[in-house]
C-alpha cells in the first residue's frame, strides 16, 4: 500500500533554518515527514511514487495524480509545451492544463482532444475544467514551471 515516507534516525535534520512553522509540519517526535509517496516492496526495498503535493483531491472526492496527467500529455505530439497546475476554486482543489499548441488543429479541437485522451486513459473525473492555450509556459531555474504565473492569469485571487 502506498503511503507517506517517514524517516527516523540520527541523520535527520533538526529543522528548517528560521522557519518554525515548516519545521513543526515536517518533524514530529523525531520523525521526518518527507511528503514523498512510497511503498515497501516484498524484498524490503522502498520505491518512490511521487509527492503528496502532486495528488489533488477533487470536489467529487476522487484523487488525481498530476504525474498521471503529465504522462498522458507527454505522449501527445500535438502540443509543443504544457503544464499541469493545481488550482483552488471556491475552496476546492482542482487541476488546470495550460498548453502551447503545435499542430494544424484549432485551439478548440486541441482542447477537445486533450479532454478525450485524459478521459480514455485515466477517467472522466481527471479531465480538468480549465484547459487553456497560452503563448508560452513560464519556467524558472532548472526548467521548472512557474505555476503561479499561469494560474494567476486564470484564477484571480
Amino acid at each position: 500500500e502506498i503511503g507517506e515516507l517517514l524517516i527516523y534516525g540520527a541523520g535527520n535534520f533538526s529543522g528548517y533554518y528560521d522557519n518554525e512553522a515548516a519545521t513543526s509540519q515536517a518533524l514530529a517526535k523525531g520523525w521526518f515527514y518527507t511528503k514523498d509517496l512510497a511503498v515497501i516492496n516484498a524484498d524490503g526495498t522502498v520505491s518512490l511514487h511521487g509527492r503528496m503535493t502532486d495528488l489533488i483531491k477533487l470536489p467529487s472526492g476522487e484523487r488525481v495524480d498530476i504525474a498521471a496527467i503529465e504522462e498522458v500529455l507527454s505522449a501527445m505530439e500535438l502540443i509543443k509545451d504544457w503544464a499541469v497546475c493545481p488550482v483552488r476554486e471556491f475552496e476546492k482543489e482542482s487541476t488546470a492544463i495550460f498548453f502551447v499548441a503545435d499542430s494544424h488543429l484549432t485551439v478548440e479541437d486541441t482542447v477537445e482532444l486533450i479532454k478525450r485522451v485524459i478521459a480514455e486513459r485515466i477517467g472522466q473525473y481527471a479531465v480538468p475544467r480549465i484547459i487553456a492555450a497560452v503563448e508560452s509556459i513560464p519556467r524558472g531555474n532548472h526548467n521548472k514551471v512557474i505555476r503561479a504565473a499561469l494560474t494567476s492569469k486564470f484564477m484571480p485571487v
